[in-house]
């Protein structure tokens, strides 16, 4: 099933809820400037897997919280996405 507009137009913070770490969504908007789904959607493996500190791992945090946000699977409630970035 393709994108939609609305989740392309949707602001990558958002995949918190989705499985993405707030650690990793402020890599991806520092170092690839992706603000939204749509950024992230053409950056290649290749550019996260140069990303310091980023790693497979991280790589396949990317891809599996695109898979949830784009099947509606949230994993994580909003207040445990503000607990989160209260730990550090």
């Amino acid at each position: 099933m393709p994108w939609t507009d609305e989740q392309r137009d949707t602001p990558l913070a958002e995949l918190e809820l989705f499985g993405l770490s707030c650690r990793l969504c402020n890599m991806l908007e520092a170092d690839c400037q992706a603000i939204y789904v749509r950024d992230l959607l053409h950056i290649k493996c290749e550019t996260l897997a140069s990303i310091p500190y980023f790693g497979p791992k991280g790589i396949q945090q990317v891809q599996e919280a695109l898979r949830n946000f784009h099947d509606g699977r949230q994993v994580k409630t909003i207040e445990e996405c503000l607990g989160d970035n209260e730990d550090g």
